[in-house]
């Protein structure tokens, strides 16, 4: 593990790399880790702390959708997360499921790393089909300390969106 905690957490669908937030000083070694887990979009759910040039000119689409900590996202990130999820692994040419190509990774920070980027993670697999505490377990296995308990009455009350449906 690195100085940005890294969590992979995969499924047949998604793959979602979770991390702390990195920072101007230490970019370069977050690019090389993104590169290194096929990562093609970076989701920043804090404060913004780092250019995001040298990601965009490698490839990688950084989404700004901050929201307050220790909280759900409100339903428009909710709706914007789908249309990436959909964009990323369910379009005609996500071509995810290649047996010669590492899965497409979608990579995920907030401040920590432990509340609201695994919020994301968690709601993207509930929208697949996983119940709230499955997700919260899978996530939580994988990232100790992740989803404080405000977070995790969030997630199971969550219920699955049309609106975010992530298969069109």
């Amino acid at each position: 593990m690195s100085a940005f905690e890294e969590t992979l957490i995969r499924n047949d669908v998604f793959s979602f790399l979770i991390t702390k937030r990195p920072s101007k000083e230490n970019i370069q070694a977050y690019l090389r880790l993104l590169q290194e887990y096929n990562v093609v979009a970076v989701v920043r759910v804090c404060e913004p702390s780092y250019p995001t040039t040298i990601l965009e000119e490698m490839g990688i689409t950084v989404y700004d959708w901050d929201f307050p900590d220790g909280q759900g996202p409100p339903k428009s990130i909710l709706v914007k997360w789908g249309k990436l999820l959909r964009e990323t692994y369910f379009s005609k040419t996500s071509n995810n499921n290649s047996d010669h190509e590492k899965p497409k990774t979608i990579a995920l920070h907030c401040l920590a790393g432990l509340g609201r980027a695994p919020v994301l993670a968690a709601v993207a697999f509930i929208q697949f089909g996983m119940t709230s505490i499955q997700a919260v377990e899978l996530i939580r296995s994988k990232r100790k300390g992740a989803l404080n308990s405000k977070q995790i009455k969030y997630l199971l009350k969550y219920k699955k969106s049309k609106k975010i449906c992530l298969i069109t």
